[in-house]
């Protein structure tokens, strides 16, 4: 019995969780919009479809990403900010579905937030995993690329895409004056 436990499978999963939950939530709107006849419920049902749907897309980029395969490690420092973004979009999405649903008093906001628990959990619980992914990978001893921009071993204190003579430029002068 192998007691390994790969992070990026596992993480993966979580996420498959998480677009699930969200693919089977973005189908209720219709229903629910179907079922009222206020308009300002059903304009607000309306935002809910579209944050939803963006939602699903934002955890879809998430996946995408892991299924990249380079050669570089599919947790780079790049790519853990950018699953956080992409989990946290989400997150707002849904937030804003009941901030819609409650401007309007929308008796039906309690009966959108319980459906949406679930998706908002698994959302979090994946969100966590990633902001603790690094500490988590260095923990058991698998790298993670990180380059900062400042390691680039000049002293100068700028990248080294910053050409030389931009160098000179920016250090010249504290108070630079526009030439009119």
């Amino acid at each position: 019995s192998n007691s390994t436990i790969d992070p990026e499978k596992l993480f993966h999963l979580s996420l498959q969780v998480v677009h699930d939950s969200l693919e089977k939530l973005s189908t209720l709107p219709q229903e629910w919009i179907n079922n009222t006849d206020d308009p300002e419920v059903k304009k607000a049902l309306g935002v809910c479809q579209t944050v939803f749907d963006e939602a699903v897309d934002a955890v879809n980029e998430s996946i995408l990403s892991l299924n990249v395969i380079d050669s570089n490690k599919v947790f780079s420092v790049k790519r853990i900010h950018d699953l956080k973004t992409w989990l946290s979009t989400s997150l707002t999405d849904l937030e804003t579905c009941s901030d819609a649903l409650e401007e309007v008093n929308a008796t039906i906001l309690e009966d959108v937030r319980t459906s949406m628990k679930n998706s908002t959990e698994f959302a979090s619980n994946s969100l966590a995993i990633v902001s603790n992914l690094v500490e988590i990978l260095s923990d058991i001893q698998i790298p993670v690329n990180r380059k900062l921009l400042g390691e680039t071993g000049r002293s100068s204190g700028f990248p080294h895409w910053v050409r030389a003579a931009d160098r000179r430029l920016l250090q010249t002068s504290k108070d630079p004056q526009p030439d009119l």
